[in-house]
């Protein structure tokens, strides 16, 4: 392969996926000379990982590209804290809520339900016992609306540097109401922004411009987790953001309130209402990481990578020499 010219073995390089990649810096100082010169793992990057332009990659293309191989998790804890959210109904149903998992949705993944009027007893039992039902708030609910129609937003800080690939949700359902409603969103929307890039007077506006968002997903109108893949792996830095926005309410309020002023009750009250909000990740550990999944995508052997090199190779000689000997017939 040494003896191609170097813009062909640089087309070859460009094909490589990230095993290969390695493969091929370990087996020739002059592929290694091509890759740094030619930032390849940059442009491996730029396929496979969404990242804003706050992120300083400079010198970590490589270490990215590995930590985006690791597989995805959902107990890493990446979220911190909030940033921003545009209602709250009351001060004890903040979204900080939502950063933690609720006793009484906990409590039910391991109750045992016979049938839905079983899941109603259960359910309001076991919010009496976590204190949702009394006050002590262990969910984020919207303020009060009459359209069905309204929009919501949450916004999240994270706690390290990772890399995401899946946001999870959970809607809270309220055992104690009549009838026992869930008060899900319509459709969720997820944004990344860098904080840097915006300015405080925009905060509140809907039209921010983040550096990935994703289409627009359904919401079963249920209390279950429900995760939702953002289609392509986000790499998250120190200032990075992620805004939800919940589309549309589900359900009205089943509350019948005594009137206190005329027509008071005559249209419905939407709420929406999260138990938990979740990311799936891995975090971003510098070269340990990238190590560990250096490791994992060792299944083939050198001499197997190699071999495929060298099959390339051979294919990229021939359609060079090919090529070769046309123009020379043109000639």
């Amino acid at each position: 392969m040494h003896e191609l010219p170097g813009v062909l073995q640089l087309h070859i390089l460009q094909l490589l996926d990230h095993a290969a990649l390695h493969a091929a810096e370990q087996v020739s100082t002059s592929f290694l000379a091509l890759v740094r010169q030619h930032e390849l793992w940059r442009h491996l990057v730029d396929t496979c990982v969404a990242y804003g332009n706050t992120y300083n990659l400079a010198h970590n293309w490589k270490t990215l590209a590995c930590v985006a191989q690791c597989p995805s998790m959902a107990n890493q804890h990446l979220l911190s804290g909030i940033q921003s959210f545009s209602s709250a109904d009351r001060p004890s149903e903040s979204p900080a809520n939502t950063l933690t998992h609720s006793h009484c949705w906990m409590a039910l993944q391991m109750a045992t339900m016979d049938d839905a009027n079983d899941a109603i007893r259960t359910g309001e039992r076991l919010q009496h016992c976590c204190g949702c039902s009394v006050g002590d708030s262990c969910y984020w609910s919207s303020s009060v609306s009459t359209n069905p129609n309204a929009n919501e937003f949450i916004e999240y800080t994270f706690q390290h540097p990772c890399v995401v690939s899946a946001v999870q949700i959970v809607p809270y359902r309220v055992f104690w109401h009549p009838q026992s409603p869930t008060y899900a969103p319509k459709r969720v929307h997820f944004a990344f922004y860098d904080e840097k890039s915006i300015r405080p007077q925009d905060v509140l506006k809907w039209r921010l411009e983040p550096f990935f968002a994703t289409g627009e997903f359904v919401v079963e109108n249920e209390m279950k987790l429900q995760e939702f893949s953002l289609g392509q792996k986000v790499a998250i830095g120190t200032k990075t953001i992620m805004r939800v926005t919940l589309m549309g309410r589900q359900q009205a309020q089943t509350f019948v309130l005594p009137q206190t002023f005329p027509n008071e009750n005559e249209h419905p009250k939407y709420y929406c209402c999260l138990s938990y909000v979740n990311v799936c990740g891995v975090r971003w550990k510098d070269q340990k990481t990238a190590n560990v999944a250096l490791a994992t995508s060792s299944a083939m052997t050198s001499n197997l990578r190699v071999a495929a090199l060298t099959g390339l190779a051979v294919y990229f000689t021939a359609c060079y020499k090919g090529l070769i000997g046309q123009s020379q017939r043109w000639e």
